[in-house]
């Protein structure tokens, strides 16, 4: 059975909207399923000949769906932007105003207004974009095998799944964390492995969020990660020069996320795309065709689980907006077995007992 939501959306979007709405809930007719694939689901697109192709198994899981903390509706990640719209308890100067909704459904906390605003920049310059990057990037899609639902499909994984991620030294950066509760930036820090020019950073943030910040405190700056799109389980290849591990951050923190298609180390309009999970399209029509070929194949399911970084030309960097609790809004502490030493093991095993984060070890 179709969630009220969905019902209520079916009529009033179009169907390739509605479809990638429902695909988790109601298996593609006519692909047939192995006795043994009871909890997995189909998901199918068309060649460039013109034929249906069957993709691998997809895990049977909701897509991201929120409850409106105005009016108590729930509803799909995706329909977020028409319910600001038409919510008659959303105040009226915030009436279509995407990020004051996420800000309240996204977390235990509020935003700052200054955070609201830095969003709402985005969302607003990266909707157009993404919805007008949409048509090239599934002419680019077809010329290398893949149909416009496995498009819908991988991008539908980038708004919902693909981890957000940030790498931390396990000899500076842990460490330090374990005797602090937030993880913090340039501006609270004065320390970084990137860029330790507050000038400078102050100028790629105005460029990136307009005024927003202009005026904000320290703590109240963004924070800075990155999307790891191709699922490599050790995290992302060229971001790894700021640390050997990396936290996996909690669902929560996707809605007051920003994305840039590189480094946005000297941000400029002409040369970086930014935009938001939501509205990722014209950030993906950016790719190398390797890129784009691996983000399809593991946004469509055919890497379970995930495949090597190393295919990548530039990291896909995050900003997080609000406050990041390290007993809140970390999910996971992932460490490279490169990396295991007994000192270690005691430091994370304090850092899981202390805040509650769960502990991955990787195999070699």
């Amino acid at each position: 059975m179709r969630s009220p939501a969905i019902a209520n959306a079916s009529s009033a979007l179009p169907a390739t909207v509605v479809l990638d709405a429902i695909a988790d809930f109601v298996p593609v007719p006519d692909i047939p399923r192995d006795d043994d694939d009871s909890e997995a689901v189909y998901v199918a697109g068309i060649t460039r000949s013109g034929k249906r192709r069957r993709l691998a198994p997809m895990t049977r899981r909701r897509p991201m769906v929120l409850s409106c903390p105005l009016c108590g509706l729930r509803l799909l990640l995706s329909l977020v932007s028409s319910h600001a719209a038409s919510c008659d308890r959303l105040p009226e100067r915030f009436r279509g105003c995407d990020s004051f909704l996420l800000g309240l459904v996204g977390g235990a906390e509020m935003l700052t207004e200054a955070q609201h605003n830095a969003i709402d920049f985005v969302w607003r310059a990266a909707k157009p974009a993404a919805e007008a990057a949409l048509p090239r990037l599934i002419e680019r899609a077809k010329q290398i095998g893949f149909g416009e639902m496995e498009v819908i499909v991988a991008l539908r994984y980038v708004r919902e799944r693909a981890h957000l991620i940030i790498h931390v030294s396990s000899t500076i950066t842990l460490p330090l964390l374990l005797h602090d509760t937030h993880y913090r930036n340039l501006f609270e820090t004065r320390r970084s492995c990137g860029s330790t020019s507050e000038h400078e950073r102050r100028s790629w943030e105005a460029a990136m969020f307009g005024p927003a910040y202009s005026e904000a405190l320290p703590f109240d700056r963004v924070k800075y990660g990155c999307l790891n799109t191709s699922g490599d389980e050790a995290g992302v290849n060229l971001a790894r020069r700021y640390g050997d591990c990396h936290f996996i951050l909690r669902e929560s923190v996707r809605t007051r996320t920003t994305i840039t298609n590189h480094d946005s180390a000297g941000f400029h309009p002409l040369s970086h795309r930014i935009g938001t999970s939501e509205h990722y399209a014209h950030i993906m029509q950016t790719f190398t065709n390797s890129e784009l070929k691996a983000a399809l194949e593991v946004g469509t399911g055919l890497h379970l689980n995930g495949i090597s970084s190393g295919h990548m030309s530039t990291y896909k960097e995050i900003q997080i907006h609000g406050p990041l609790k390290l007993s809140e809004h970390i999910e996971a502490l992932v460490i490279p077995f490169t990396s295991d030493t007994p000192a270690l093991r005691a430091l994370a095993g304090e850092f899981s007992r202390k805040f509650g984060i769960k502990i991955i070890w990787l195999s070699a």
